[in-house]
């Protein structure tokens, strides 16, 4: 009763802390793991003193055998290449070991003709019972060892060596959350966001400045919090009484503002008397603001999702929406497919068998360049609802080819369409962004996708693969820079 006592209530607790968060797993796996060490002890106990049947000891070794065997041959069907096998060898050892395991139990227990049972037959019961329990973690340890990447690559540690090398130690960086630890250390330099501020308003103005439209919205946004971090908006939570909606939508309005007009809104918009303003202001103007590089990174384009989601987080209604890119999975080139037409097909996603794909075609009679988006099963068939009409639920409303460095088309195709279609072509390669009408002109988009077009606030400073720098422009920021400081943000 002590044991089950203790046990129950420790796992129970455990338990309820790891729904609470998956790192708290390692506290859950202490009175587990206890547990199935006095498992072990009592059933050696029990198989030594209690169990004198033949056939009962042979169901054991035979239960026994199966589950030391299974984690090895969900090991051997994974990682066989490691082993340097074949995948039918790999295959075939697990049975070799399964019928050598009962076949040694046998003989011990039953004995054959000339052959009496062996007084070890308890003995190899109770050593197939330990590693029956043994086994799964050896080789889900050995699983989980061989499976984990690292979550980060070559160029984004070079990058924040970059940094570390280039910028003014007082720089901040801006990016998501998730690398925010690996940025500091890199780079030896602060960042906005990390897995210690994921949580609350920081959350709302990182999605902010990456979902807006507005560039210059984006650098004054990071330029507050680098300076001021969430003090602004705590302070006008307190002025406005709580009123989450209305602090944001006062700085949404007065951020890109010069400060004494920024003042001035405050004041004759939004009621604040010229204390509260001058209060909000010097956490939002600063006379010296801190200088800021924001990372772009490829990883951030399937993370799009979350970092939309907080973007656009309605305060009143507690609701958000998120919005998503579907990324290329490799470039496709133009094939004849006759009569003077060429077409390129492009995967941007694959699900439960269905390809969405980005159609290019080209005609070489006018020279003209279209595309569309599809979904077809693997051998190419259109998928069909169940009325007989096509499946896509990727509506492309506005379609935008950049051919050759060239803007050649950049249209609304369909005013019910949920979806931009961007497609870039160089010498007859393509590749092409399925993404939400919503991301069309977002900061993210103009600087990542698009290298910085179509804005003038951001200038990149570096470039790796699957990774850019960009600096607030006017501010000095790169070592030995020189040049204008731009305050009115």
């Amino acid at each position: 009763m002590l044991y089950l006592v203790l046990f129950s209530v420790w796992i129970f607790l455990s338990a309820v802390a790891v729904t609470q968060g998956s790192r708290f797993i390692m506290v859950l796996m202490i009175p587990l793991g206890l547990c199935v060490g006095l498992f072990v002890g009592y059933a050696v106990v029990y198989i030594k003193n209690k169990i004198d049947s033949k056939s009962k000891l042979m169901a054991i070794a035979i239960i026994g055998t199966f589950l030391i065997v299974y984690p090895i041959f969900q090991t051997f069907s994974v990682f066989y290449p490691l082993f340097n096998i074949s995948s039918t060898l790999a295959f075939i050892i697990p049975i070799i070991i399964v019928f050598a395991l009962i076949g040694i139990s046998a003989l011990l227990i039953y004995g054959f003709k000339g052959f009496k049972s062996s007084k070890f037959a308890k003995t190899a019961v109770m050593l197939i019972l330990m590693f029956a329990i043994v086994s799964p973690t050896v080789f889900g340890a050995y699983q989980v060892s061989e499976s984990v990447v690292p979550s980060t690559s070559d160029p984004m540690w070079d990058s924040m060596l970059w940094v570390k090398a280039n910028t003014t130690n007082d720089t901040t960086l801006a990016s998501w959350w998730d690398f925010g630890y690996l940025f500091e250390i890199a780079s030896e330099r602060p960042t906005l966001f990390d897995g210690g501020s994921q949580t609350g308003i920081r959350a709302f103005w990182t999605g902010k400045a990456m979902t807006t439209n507005d560039t210059e919205l984006s650098a004054a946004i990071f330029e507050m919090l680098a300076f001021s971090g969430d003090k602004a908006t705590e302070l006008l939570d307190n002025y406005t009484g709580n009123n989450s909606q209305k602090s944001v939508e006062i700085l949404e309005n007065t951020l890109t503002l010069p400060k004494e007009e920024a003042k001035t809104t405050m004041i004759n918009s939004y009621n604040l008397t010229s204390d509260q303003a001058d209060n909000v202001v010097n956490l939002t103007h600063p006379d010296e603001p801190v200088p800021v590089i924001f990372v772009a990174s490829s990883d951030m384009l399937q993370k799009a999702g979350w970092w939309t989601y907080f973007g656009n987080w309605d305060f009143d209604s507690k609701s958000s929406t998120g919005y998503q890119y579907l990324i290329a999975q490799q470039p496709a080139k133009l094939e004849d497919i006759g009569n003077g037409l060429y077409q390129a097909n492009i995967t941007n996603l694959e699900e439960n068998g269905i390809l969405f794909k980005t159609v290019v075609t080209k005609s070489i009679d006018n020279n003209t360049t279209n595309a569309t988006t599809a979904a077809v099963f693997e051998n190419g068939t259109p998928v069909k609802t169940q009325d007989n009409t096509t499946f896509n639920p990727f509506t492309v409303n506005r379609l935008v080819i950049i051919e050759d460095n060239m803007l050649v088309q950049n249209e609304t195709v369909n005013e019910s369409g949920n979806y931009t279609l961007l497609v870039m072509g160089d010498n007859g390669t393509y590749t092409s962004v399925i993404m939400s009408k919503e991301l069309e002109n977002a900061m993210f988009t103009k600087l990542f996708i698009l290298g910085g077009f179509g804005q003038n606030s951001f200038e990149m400073v570096h470039m790796d693969d699957g990774i850019s720098l960009w600096k607030i422009s006017g501010y000095n920021t790169l070592r030995n820079e020189t040049g204008s400081t731009n305050s009115s943000n």
